[in-house]
């Protein structure tokens, strides 16, 4: 009896242990199978969400393109901006590439499809918009185009944000389930706890809390930065649309941080050193805030802050000791010190506002900082003043050259262009138009050129040169016979522009034996109608002009484009030629150029010639022509005397 009860009491313990090994078992299984589907879940969301948010970073990005590219004066800098305008269409595009490739259904699904459907719309009218900026197309078509655009773009922004919101809702439901799959488990351990060992108490016990504790594990990484455990952009987003959901809303401001010189820590040390400024300089910001305020991490150096009662004075306050904390911060990586600055963007949250045009402005006002110098904070209100006062400024100016175009209000300077290569070569003269202003101050073209491409005004302007250039030529025919050629800018609206080309045609027509005293000189920007320029240039070769290309070597111009180009002269710019110094690298670049463009049959010239050294330099290379002020400086066209100066082959400048 006793061995079997004995075997009996083993039995139940063994079916016990079995029991418990299978309930472990399946517990476990369980386990796996949903912080599994869990895992998938949160890749997949988290990919989905990093691709929307790439979206919404590049929209945001092509927003802000527009904004500098309305108030860029220079041409150079449209165009560069314009370059990144479609830089970020282009990481839209992968962006939304990346998130149409992972499996959508459902929801997901129709908002791919209303997506599609607003981008149609929003797409085409932002490309119009940079189209009208960089051609300087009439204001009124421009802002109407600029509004439906930001209005079309809100609509896609708020795509995306329901795109957001739905991963959220998504993962929410999940783990839901997940728990009331874990609470199923937990009551079939608790039940089996009653009925067997204390040891059993002990793996349910442990196993619910391994449970658990992934979980919230899963659920922080879910909402948190991984690398500056501060909240991420998805938690940020949704604490910022609770504030401004807020009816009863106080005071409150939003603060875009962005880090300046990041790069280059990044660049020099690698990612490693990068990782540990942000880790350091994220603690260092979290003690600055007050109760209540969030800092997140949003992008890669990008921080922002959320302040509830906090007006616009204290949010300046704030941002203020934002940029004193990151000025004031030192990494210290191996033997070497790094620094970074702070260009913060402040904005006041007001009742009716959306997310996105929160982040628009701060975003507005963040880049607006930098642009100013960097390591600033600047507010969405000032920086829009400042806009509208340079609209106003910009439409004075423009007032201004319409009447000194009626009224004859330009002088024309001239700077020598020195034949050093050659003594048989005669001096060339590149002439210059100057606005006199209301004030009687005169205004270069670096000023004035800018709002007159904005405004139409350049094919004017030229044809007002070329006028008077010809008029000064028929003054001075016993001088005439010093000088080759005089070199005239030729803008790209002129080029473009068939009426000004046939008035210009029917001008040098009229004036005969002066035609082939001018040189048209026209900039690699010209270059982006190519075979307009080669028609036009065609033309105006035909009457007896010459052509030269300004500042090769400054832009994009390729060597293959010299031999197409009907030009006569290669000026060779800053992109080779800058300060007192050439480099050995700048000088080999230079007499490979000079090489290619003699080897082409055209002449060569050196621009901005500052220092003996350099002139010394092009010289030695072969150059068949130097320019700038170690030369001589431009000076009224009407200031020239028949004297010359056969030291440098110049004509001889009376100062007045």
């Amino acid at each position: 009896m006793r061995n079997a009860s004995g075997s009996i009491i083993a039995a139940g313990f063994a079916l016990t242990a079995l029991m418990i090994v299978a309930v472990g078992a399946i517990a476990l299984d369980q386990v796996a199978q949903t912080n599994a589907r869990i895992a998938t879940l949160v890749e997949d969301t988290q990919a989905k969400t990093a691709a929307v948010h790439r979206m919404r970073d590049a929209i945001r990005q092509r927003a802000h393109s527009i904004v500098l590219l309305r108030g860029a004066a220079d041409p150079f800098e449209r165009d560069a901006e314009a370059q990144r305008y479609y830089g970020h269409a282009r990481a839209f595009l992968e962006a939304r590439v990346d998130w149409e490739n992972r499996p959508l259904a459902g929801a997901e699904a129709l908002l791919a499809k209303e997506l599609r459907d607003r981008l149609r719309i929003a797409q085409p009218l932002n490309d119009r918009a940079v189209i009208l900026l960089q051609s300087g197309g009439e204001s009124a078509l421009l802002d109407a185009t600029i509004d439906a655009g930001d209005t079309a773009q809100i609509e896609v922004l708020g795509v995306l944000d329901e795109l957001v919101a739905l991963q959220a809702r998504n993962s929410a439901a999940a783990l839901a389930q997940s728990n009331a799959q874990m609470h199923a488990t937990e009551l079939k351990i608790i039940g089996l706890i009653a009925a067997t060992l204390t040891a059993s108490a002990l793996v349910g016990w442990f196993v619910i809390a391994t449970v658990r504790r992934k979980n919230h594990e899963i659920t922080h990484q879910a909402e948190h930065d991984a690398l500056t455990r501060l909240p991420n952009r998805a938690a940020f987003d949704r604490h910022l649309d609770s504030v401004l959901a807020d009816p009863a809303l106080a005071p409150a401001t939003l603060l875009f941080i962005d880090l300046d010189r990041f790069k280059l820590v990044n660049d020099s040390e690698g990612h490693a050193a990068g990782d540990q400024l942000l880790r350091e300089l994220g603690e260092r910001l979290s003690r600055v805030l007050l109760g209540g305020d969030l800092l997140a991490r949003i992008g890669g150096d990008e921080f922002a802050i959320v302040s509830v009662d906090c007006d616009r004075a204290a949010g300046m306050a704030l941002g203020e000791r934002i940029r004193g904390v990151v000025e004031r911060y030192r990494l210290l990586w191996e033997d070497r010190e790094y620094t970074v600055g702070a260009s913060v963007g402040v904005v006041t949250l007001e009742r009716g506002m959306s997310r996105a045009e929160a982040l628009k402005a701060a975003d507005i006002a963040c880049y607006a900082a930098k642009d100013a110098g960097r390591n600033r904070v600047l507010a969405y209100d000032q920086v829009r003043r400042e806009s509208r006062n340079d609209s106003v400024r910009q439409n004075q100016l423009a007032v201004v050259l319409r009447e000194s175009i009626a009224h004859n209000r330009f002088t024309l300077f001239a700077q020598p262009i020195v034949p050093i290569a050659a003594r048989d070569l005669q001096p060339r003269y590149e002439i210059l138009a100057r606005l006199h202003a209301p004030n009687d101050r005169m205004v270069s073209p670096r000023a004035f050129v800018p709002i007159a491409e904005r405004y139409g005004l350049m094919a004017e302007i030229d044809r007002w040169v070329v006028e008077a250039a010809l008029r000064w030529l028929q003054g001075q025919t016993e001088r005439v016979g010093r000088v080759t050629q005089l070199h005239i800018n030729l803008s790209p609206q002129t080029i473009g522009d068939s009426r000004a080309i046939g008035a210009l045609v029917d001008l040098l027509s009229s004036e005969v034996g002066l035609a082939d005293r001018l040189c048209f000189e026209i900039s690699e920007r010209a270059l982006e109608q190519v075979n307009r320029v080669r028609r036009v240039a065609d033309l105006l070769r035909g009457l007896g002009c010459r052509f030269a290309l300004d500042g090769f070597g400054s832009g994009k111009t390729s060597f293959g484009h010299l031999s197409r180009l009907p030009v006569d002269l290669i000026k060779i710019g800053t992109g080779v030629l800058h300060g007192e110094m050439l480099s050995s690298t700048n000088l080999t670049l230079l007499k490979s150029i000079n090489d290619i463009v003699h080897a082409l049959g055209r002449q060569s010239v050196a621009q901005f010639v500052e220092s003996d050294a350099v002139l010394e330099a092009v010289r030695k290379v072969g150059v068949d022509f130097a320019q700038g002020v170690h030369l001589g400086v431009a000076q009224p066209l009407a200031q020239f005397s028949s004297r010359t100066n056969p030291g440098r082959g110049d004509l001889r400048i009376v100062q007045t």
